[in-house]
């Protein structure tokens, strides 16, 4: 299962709860007629959570150029591995912008 399917699971699941919580009396089979507040909230956050999650960005086509803000992560092995290692950024935005005059290849 992927991640839009996850949080598509995770947004309607929500607003079933939602529905169930906040418009019937169907929740006090469940829990106590005190805890619908905090049941209510709960949800909220959940289906709040899931359907960020389904709006998240996808990644740009094949060769394009972008500018990529965030910062680095120091890498925390004390040997250096053999073979290739990836560099790890904590991605903060991401832009598309114009090739360059001149690319580097």
């Amino acid at each position: 299962m992927n991640r839009v399917t996850q949080n598509l699971v995770l947004a309607l699941l929500g607003c079933a709860v939602l529905r169930i919580s906040a418009f019937s009396t169907t929740y006090l089979n469940y829990v106590k007629p005190g805890f619908r507040p905090f049941l209510i909230g709960a949800v909220r956050c959940w289906c709040s959570s899931g359907s960020s999650g389904c709006s998240r960005l996808q990644a740009p086509p094949t060769d394009t150029w972008v500018e990529v803000t965030g910062t680095w992560i120091p890498q925390t092995f004390k040997k250096m591995p053999t073979g290739v290692v990836y560099p790890q950024l904590t991605g903060k935005g991401l832009t598309r912008i114009e090739p360059p005059e001149e690319p580097y290849e």
